[in-house]
């Protein structure tokens, strides 16, 4: 129990009912994943039904030694893991991989195992986009998520976007 808990397995409070009597109990109903001198907690099972899918998370990124960098690429209306819209998703991201916002307009940073643009709604600049030509002919990653029209909900209207990355 001492173990458990310095680890940081959680105490949980729990009902206990049968027929003739009512019992409150505290609990560990946590994990503890030890693996060449690293550790991950669950300190909490609560949901069976993401178990197997928090275990798995979990082994791989004590069996992962050096987490994959991915780089986003900001400074034209990208969704990038400071925004508070997206937030949910980059920690989701951030649980497994570091995340780092690129600027175009500077060197790309070393180490970086993938670069993704997300959304943008401005256009790139021809010294941007020769800088991602260069990357991907490089034989490095570069993943697009990008639409071809600008979206007003609130007007229920739509317009061409041209970001320039139509011919990448």
């Amino acid at each position: 129990r001492k173990e458990a808990a310095s680890a940081g397995v959680a105490l949980v409070p729990i009902n206990l009912m049968s027929r003739d009597k009512f019992e409150a109990a505290e609990v560990m109903m946590g994990a503890v994943f030890l693996y060449q001198g690293r550790t991950e907690v669950m300190p909490v099972i609560d949901d069976p039904g993401d178990l197997e899918y928090d275990v798995t998370r979990r082994i791989k990124k004590l069996v992962d030694a050096k987490p994959k960098t991915l780089g986003f690429v900001s400074g034209h209306g990208e969704l990038s893991p400071a925004d508070s819209v997206s937030a949910p998703l980059f920690r989701m991201i951030s649980e497994r991989m570091q995340t780092r916002a690129v600027a175009l307009d500077k060197p790309l940073p070393i180490g970086l195992d993938a670069l993704w643009i997300v959304e943008p709604s401005a256009p790139f600049k021809p010294a941007e986009l020769s800088a991602l030509k260069d990357w991907v002919s490089a034989g490095n990653t570069l993943g697009v998520v990008a639409g071809r029209r600008r979206i007003d909900f609130g007007r229920f209207v739509s317009a061409p976007l041209d970001t320039g990355l139509i011919g990448l």
